[in-house]
């Protein structure tokens, strides 16, 4: 039986609204993401590692997910985080601030050309995002609402990243696809420069809306390219290709169960009422990889099931990318 949750947006219930936020660091206020994170010493058994550092967020205010308002003790004092290793780095490692690491932004707010959404944190504060929505376009006959996610993390794991996430409205499809002619993400240089924050963020602008210029090119294309019945077997078998033969039988079987049920899964998608009048083309099955991929429940729920999938939504999910690359050939 397929199972799908309701067509939410492709945050999956992470972060708080920041809409009212007049700049970033209020937005970060806002969300309870404006504690600071220090370097200290790494030591193993009693000896000081000089090469090595910990990344240790500070003592933050505790805010409730639910309406992003302070939680209090029984004292009526703010209740706070204690402070946590987020990572090891090396000793030339800087630490950006979660309030230098999206400044730049607010010249694209104060400009008027996009406005804060959401803002929230994954890995107890290992990586940090703020999300901003460009202005309603379309693509083809839908509307479409491009979203540019600012990300930073204290773990070493990525510089200040910025990836474009448009979604299509009438159902919610996250459309990253990974396109040859223009980037879906980016890292940004860290500066205190007022007049270098003000070209980053042209830069950043700039680079979002190339992106979601070529994602209209691509629909277009997709949209003229005729998946007949033959073709659309053999691209959801190369989607989810069957077990090989030298699987052992009780690997085998488990496997191509689960591969049977993919496929299911896919055709129940293919057939969903917002993708008819794009069915029997390219661009319905890239839609139906994305509606799958983004609002299917998974075979096996885990605890991080959801920050795995909003990760997903930013940087790109696998089985979309591969539908994308199927369709190329």
């Amino acid at each position: 039986m397929m199972t799908y949750k309701y067509r939410e947006t492709p945050w999956h219930g992470l972060g708080l609204s920041v809409a009212d936020a007049p700049t970033s660091a209020d937005a970060l206020k806002m969300a309870g993401l404006d504690w600071k994170v220090t370097t200290e010493a790494v030591s193993v058994g009693g000896r000081e590692q000089p090469n090595y550092r910990a990344t240790v967020r500070l003592a933050a205010r505790m805010i409730d997910p639910a309406n992003g308002a302070e939680i209090l003790d029984n004292s009526g004092n703010v209740r706070c985080h204690e402070p946590s290793v987020l990572g090891i780095v090396s000793e030339r490692y800087k630490v950006i601030q979660n309030v230098e690491a999206f400044a730049f932004t607010d010249s694209l707010i104060g400009d008027g050309k996009a406005t804060y959404e959401t803002a929230g944190s994954l890995r107890n504060g290992r990586l940090v995002w703020m999300l901003a929505k460009l202005p309603q376009t379309k693509i083809l006959d839908d509307k479409l609402e491009p979203y540019i996610c600012f990300t930073n993390s204290h773990d070493g794991s990525s510089a200040v990243r910025v990836c474009c996430t448009p979604v299509r409205v009438v159902c919610n499809n996250t459309l990253n696809l990974a396109l040859s002619t223009a980037q879906r993400s980016w890292t940004t240089r860290h500066t205190g420069n007022f007049v270098n924050k003000m070209e980053e963020a042209k830069y950043t602008l700039g680079l979002a809306t190339q992106y979601v210029k070529e994602l209209g090119k691509t629909a277009e294309k997709l949209a003229k390219l005729t998946v007949s019945e033959s073709d659309y077997q053999d691209f959801v078998h190369k989607l989810f290709p069957e077990p090989p033969a030298t699987e052992s039988k009780k690997d085998g079987d488990r496997k191509k169960k689960n591969v049977v049920y993919l496929w299911n899964l896919f055709n129940f998608a293919y057939t969903r009422p917002d993708i008819a009048k794009y069915r029997g083309t390219g661009w319905g099955l890239i839609n139906a990889a994305s509606d799958m991929v983004y609002h299917s429940e998974p075979l096996r729920r885990t605890e991080n099931h959801a920050a795995n999938l909003w990760e997903k939504s930013i940087n790109g999910n696998e089985i979309l990318d591969k539908a994308m690359s199927i369709l190329r050939t």
